[in-house]
């Protein structure tokens, strides 16, 4: 049986990972409100992005779709988590992913992934798949910029005529996460004939002077930037939300455990109080016998 003394350490050590899980808690709690904000700020720029778009899609025709072949290659770009204490985050993402891969026609069998986070990356290789380009997540709101930067740079050393480019990421939802897919190349043509038929805000329509052609590379390279920007931001939201989720979880399994172990403690100290109480009375009553012969 353990001693008193080694219950009170127990107590002391469970109340301390208590109080580091707490702190864990609150800091995806703070995390998740600073990459929504994010996204919900990314909005405004996507909107200046659309107007530009509409500027040079007004006066001129809409380019010529391109379509992917068998023999295009295919880029799936996957954000996962470099981190732990996500539950089924990254495998659900990765068998949604690789799901997706093989069931879509015209995807060949080698297709270039451009994998974020090492967990996701264990999880994609255990099933047997070539990882092309690893990278680390983002670990503040400040650096997603970078990161989407560097994306879409490999993805030009990657990209050729009738490439077809997609996005998978966990998207936050009331309670959990949810998969997505996006393709973001070629530019999807329903949301180029919805971005030409929107109304101009103002009465005077935009004038411009350089070539339609380069503002239109430039606008599209700027919608991708928005594109991978919001998987990140909307996938790191969903990875410290699942984080906070599990944390609350393992707090009250732990006060749970406090719990049983102070009722451990109380029980046990009560239980020394009495022996000790027993042993009082027992040695006052061996006692009494000699106090008599003793008394005058």
């Amino acid at each position: 049986m353990q001693t008193i003394e080694g219950i009170k350490k127990r107590l002391k050590t469970t109340a301390s990972l208590r109080d580091i899980v707490k702190s864990m808690k609150t800091l995806s709690a703070v995390s998740v409100s600073q990459y929504e904000r994010s996204a919900f700020a990314l909005a405004e720029y996507a909107g200046n992005v659309e107007l530009a778009l509409r500027a040079v899609l007004g006066s001129e025709p809409l380019p010529a779709p391109l379509y992917g072949t068998k023999d295009s290659n295919v880029i799936a770009v996957i954000f996962g988590t470099d981190q732990g204490l996500v539950g089924r985050f990254n495998k659900a993402l990765a068998d949604f992913a690789m799901d997706f891969l093989s069931h879509e026609a015209h995807v060949p069998a080698n297709v270039s992934l451009i994998v974020g986070g090492r967990k996701l990356a264990s999880k994609i290789a255990s099933s047997g798949k070539n990882i092309d380009t690893l990278f680390t997540m983002p670990g503040s709101v400040r650096i997603i910029s970078a990161t989407a930067k560097k994306i879409i740079m490999r993805i030009d050393e990657l990209v050729s005529g009738g490439s077809r480019v997609y996005l998978f990421y966990n998207k936050k939802t009331s309670g959990s996460f949810e998969p997505c897919e996006e393709q973001i190349l070629p530019i999807p043509r329903v949301f180029l004939e919805n971005v030409k038929s929107r109304r101009w805000p103002t009465h005077g329509q935009p004038i411009y002077t350089a070539q339609s052609a380069e503002l239109m590379s430039g606008f599209m390279r700027q919608h991708l930037f928005v594109s991978v920007y919001r998987a990140l931001s909307n996938s790191l939201a969903s990875e410290h939300f699942m984080r906070m989720v599990a944390m609350g979880a393992a707090e009250n399994n732990i006060e749970e455990r406090l719990e049983k172990i102070r009722l451990e403690y109380q029980t046990r100290r009560q239980t020394e109080i009495t022996s000790e109480l027993i042993d009082v009375v027992v040695g006052a009553e061996a006692l009494a016998p000699v106090r008599r012969r003793a008394l005058p």
